[in-house]
């Protein structure tokens, strides 16, 4: 998955895309499959990610409950972010250190 805002020219395993001495402007995805990038909160296993969800204030009483309703007075945007944890990995006699969220961490170190 091409993180970049922008169309990735480079289609996953194109001949000429460009390789590790590739430059500066080189995209996020070749860059993140030769294991040179990573991005800021976001799952190396699985990819997850931030979402933006909704904050929304209420007040009131339930119509349930004998009121006359609950009115929504206001409605924000706010960002909720991965639970990511280091987690050292060894793999062919390498030490790898990842930031995996906390359900990927769960099931690679069991496996």
């Amino acid at each position: 998955m091409c993180y970049s805002r922008k169309a990735c020219p480079f289609p996953s395993g194109a001949a000429d895309a460009p390789k590790r001495d590739a430059a500066p402007g080189q995209c996020q995805k070749e860059q993140a499959q030769e294991g040179e990038f990573t991005m800021a909160k976001v799952c190396e296993v699985c990819g997850k990610g931030p979402i933006v969800v909704n904050s929304v204030i209420r007040r009131g009483k339930a119509r349930a409950a004998g009121g006359v309703g609950r009115k929504v007075t206001g409605v924000t945007k706010r960002s909720q972010k991965p639970n990511l944890q280091p987690l050292t990995v060894t793999r062919g006699g390498v030490s790898l250190r990842l930031r995996v969220c906390s359900k990927c961490r769960k099931s690679v170190s069991a496996a």
